[in-house]
Order: C-alpha cells, then sequence, then structure tokens
C-alpha cells in the first residue's frame, strides 16, 4: 500500500466515525458538538475527494530536432561517400561513350557487392541499343564497364517481322528519370529520415514534400517509385509527394 492509499483510508475511516458520532449527537441534542462533529465531516470529505482524484500532468511538448536519427558512425559515411563517388564515376564513363546515357541498378545490394569487389549489373537507356552493362571496381577507385549486346532476334523472326508490309508507326519514348529519381533519393535520404521522425514526433499522417524542393514534375511518378523502393510509402498529390507515416511507427513512437 502506498503512502497515498494509506492517507486515503485514514480520512474514509475519520469519515465514518464522525458520521457514527454525528448520529448519537443528533439523537441526545448536543447541538455546539455535533456543530464540531459536521465540520469534521466537510474536512475529512474534502479530503478523501483530494486524495482520490487522480492528478494528470500535461504532456510537454518536444523541442525541435529531439527526434534525430542515429549518428552513422565514420566507417558508415566513408563507405557511403566511396558508393557515391562511384556513381559518378560510372555517369561520368557512360556519358563520355554516349552523352544522353541514363542508367540505373539492376543488382540489389550492389553497393556491398562492389565493395567485395564482385561485378553489378545496371540498366541502360539511350546508350546506343545496349540495355546492360556489367560495372566491376578496379585498383585506384576506377570502375570498369563491360557493355552486354541485347540477346539476338532468331532468324525466322526477324524474316516475319521484314514480311509485314503495314508501316509501324511508332509512339514517342516517354524520358526514363529513373537516374535523376535515383539520385535524388540518394543525396535527400538522411534529410528525409529526419523529417520523417519530426512528423512521428507531431503526430502527423503524411509528410508533404512540395514542388519547390522536388525535382520537374514530369520525373515525381519515377520518384515515387524510388522512394516506396527505400520503405517510405509515397504518393502523388496536387502540389508535391506525399510519404505516408506507418502505423507501426506512430505506434512505437
Amino acid at each position: 500500500m502506498t503512502k497515498k492509499d494509506w492517507q486515503r483510508h485514514l480520512a474514509y475511516e475519520a469519515l465514518v466515525i464522525l458520521g457514527g458520532l454525528a448520529l448519537q449527537l443528533f439523537g441526545c441534542r448536543r447541538w455546539p458538538i455535533l456543530l464540531l462533529a459536521m465540520l469534521g465531516i466537510i474536512a475529512a470529505t474534502l479530503r478523501l475527494l483530494f486524495l482520490s482524484s487522480p492528478r494528470v500532468r500535461p504532456l510537454e511538448p518536444m523541442p525541435p530536432g529531439a527526434h534525430k536519427p542515429p549518428a552513422r558512425t565514420s566507417e558508415e559515411v566513408q563507405a557511403s561517400q566511396a558508393f557515391g563517388n562511384l556513381q559518378v564515376r560510372i555517369t561520368r564513363q557512360v556519358r563520355e561513350e554516349y552523352p544522353n546515357a541514363r542508367w540505373v541498378w539492376k543488382t540489389p545490394q550492389a553497393r556491398e557487392r562492389l565493395r567485395q569487389g564482385e561485378e553489378a549489373a545496371i540498366l541502360l537507356n539511350r546508350a546506343g541499343g545496349y540495355l546492360e552493362a556489367a560495372v566491376r571496381p578496379i585498383e585506384g577507385g576506377q570502375v570498369e564497364i563491360r557493355y552486354l549486346l541485347p540477346p539476338e532476334v532468331p532468324a525466322a523472326q526477324e524474316a516475319d517481322f521484314h514480311e509485314v508490309s503495314a508501316p509501324v508507326i511508332q509512339s514517342p519514348v516517354p524520358e526514363d528519370h529513373s537516374l535523376s529519381a535515383f539520385e535524388w533519393v540518394e543525396a535527400h535520404m538522411e534529410e528525409l529520415g529526419a523529417l520523417y521522425n519530426e512528423c512521428i514526433a507531431q503526430k502527423q499522417d503524411f509528410l508533404l514534400l512540395t514542388g519547390g524542393d522536388l525535382p520537374e514534375p514530369a520525373a515525381w511518378p519515377t520518384l515515387c517509385q524510388e522512394l516506396t523502393r527505400n520503405g517510405l510509402i509515397s504518393s502523388m498529390a496536387e502540389d508535391g509527394i506525399q510519404i505516408q507515416i506507418k502505423r507501426e511507427d506512430r505506434r512505437k513512437e
């Protein structure tokens, strides 16, 4: 039994005793003593009500920046910088051969594979007919890129293709924003994590990225896919991209 429970018990006992005494004094017509007993009953009742009422402590607002992502170690920072520099070298080498080319990673966990010295595949667009390339790290922090030809079309299918007399109207190829979306997410992932945690602290249901912070609107659908692939459930809104706060994250908070 806590101290508060003990005091509540004493107040209750005093209230019962004074009530019984007041009944006896009323029967004996002891009005002055009855008046004192009534004052005691009122005091015991107020004390009991005070001890029985729960105390609600107001929640203090969290200061801005209280929920920060855990600090990364120096090794993680160096590994992230090295991987970023590697991607820059891949972009430069690809655009030296094909200035309009774009590329994205095809191999999952590409950073770990390249760190172990293994090859990783990339998907190409506007690279002179090449659809894929193999990337392998070499000494001096450089990379070796080996372009892979698309599979050959069987002769029978090629003959059937040339026999078609009707001209084929090719629809314009939409611009691929995969590379720009990937680079944008890589550059802003740490900032997005901090904003995501801030929204959890403020008990918000979503995080809205406005157009001023985003690339061109044509790249928003691809950017939503890239954010979702990185664990941030995203969808397009009228004035930007909306990132949904997961229910399990709100429960943790």
